[in-house]
C-alpha cells in the first residue's frame, strides 16, 4: 500500500473499535482507543447491521489477537519491517505506520481492518454520493490484503488460489461465499460452519505389517485451497 492510499485511509480512521471490541478480545489484547470521530461509529444510523456483523468479525481484531502478535514477533520486529510487511492490511488506518509499529511490538494493540479499507470515501465523499468500492465490490477488493506481494509476510495467498480456480471462472467471487446476504461477518476458518462447507473429511482405517493405519482424505469444496489464509 502506498504513503498516499494510508494517508486517505488515515483521514477516515475507526473511533470506537475499542469499546465494540471489549467483550470479544482477550485481556490485555484490547484493541486502541481511535479520537477520529469518522469511522465506523458514524456509519451506525444508516448501517447498523453491517456494524454490529463488522464488531464480531476477524477483520476488527486484526490487529488485536495472541496469533497476531505472536506473528508480529516471529516475522516482522523491528519497527520497520512491521510497518511495511503487517500494517497495511492488518491495521490500514494508521496515520503514523513507524510510531503504530512501535506500540505494536509493545503489547499495544491497534484498530484492525476497518469501513474504510474496503469502501474508501471521506467526509466529504459520503453519504451524499455512493462510495466507488461499496457494496457489490468485485473480488478484486480483497486482493489488496488476501495476495502476497512483496515485502509482506506470504501469509495470505487465497486471492491468486481463487483465481485459477473453477470458481473465478464460474464467475464466483470471494464475496458470493464469505458475504453471504452482505453479511460483514466475513465468515473464514475460524468459522465451524463455513468449515463444513469447505471441504469433506473421509478417514479409513486398518493395519498393515508396521500396525493400525489410517487414511484421510481431505476434499476441498472452497474456490480456492483449503487451508489458506
Amino acid at each position: 500500500m502506498t504513503g498516499l492510499r494510508l494517508a486517505a485511509i488515515g483521514l477516515a480512521a475507526l473511533v470506537a473499535a475499542a469499546p465494540a471490541l471489549r467483550a470479544a478480545t482477550p485481556a490485555g489484547l484490547r484493541p486502541a482507543p481511535v479520537a477520529d470521530p469518522d469511522d465506523p461509529e458514524r456509519c451506525v444510523a444508516c448501517h447498523e447491521r453491517e456494524v454490529e456483523a463488522w464488531r464480531a468479525s476477524s477483520h476488527a481484531k486484526a490487529a488485536a489477537t495472541e496469533g497476531f502478535f505472536a506473528s508480529l514477533h516471529r516475522f516482522g520486529a523491528p519497527a520497520a519491517d512491521v510497518a511495511s510487511r503487517c500494517l497495511a492490511c492488518h491495521t490500514p488506518a494508521a496515520r503514523d505506520p513507524a510510531a503504530a509499529a512501535s506500540r505494536l511490538i509493545a503489547g499495544e494493540p491497534a484498530p484492525g481492518v476497518t469501513c474504510v479499507a474496503c469502501h474508501g470515501g471521506s467526509r466529504a465523499a459520503h453519504p451524499v454520493r455512493v462510495l466507488p468500492r461499496a457494496v457489490g465490490a468485485p473480488a478484486e477488493t480483497c486482493a489488496g490484503c488476501h495476495r502476497w506481494q512483496p515485502p509482506a509476510v506470504a501469509c495470505s495467498t487465497v486471492y491468486d488460489g481463487w483465481r485459477a480456480s473453477p470458481a473465478a471462472a464460474a464467475g464466483m467471487t470471494c464475496q458470493a461465499c464469505h458475504m453471504p446476504d452482505g453479511s460483514h461477518r466475513f465468515e473464514g476458518s475460524r468459522s465451524a460452519a463455513m468449515l463444513r462447507r469447505a471441504a469433506t473429511v473421509r478417514m479409513t482405517a486398518g493395519t498393515d505389517a508396521d500396525g493400525p493405519v489410517a487414511i484421510v482424505e481431505v476434499r476441498s469444496l472452497a474456490g480456492h485451497r483449503v487451508p489458506d489464509g
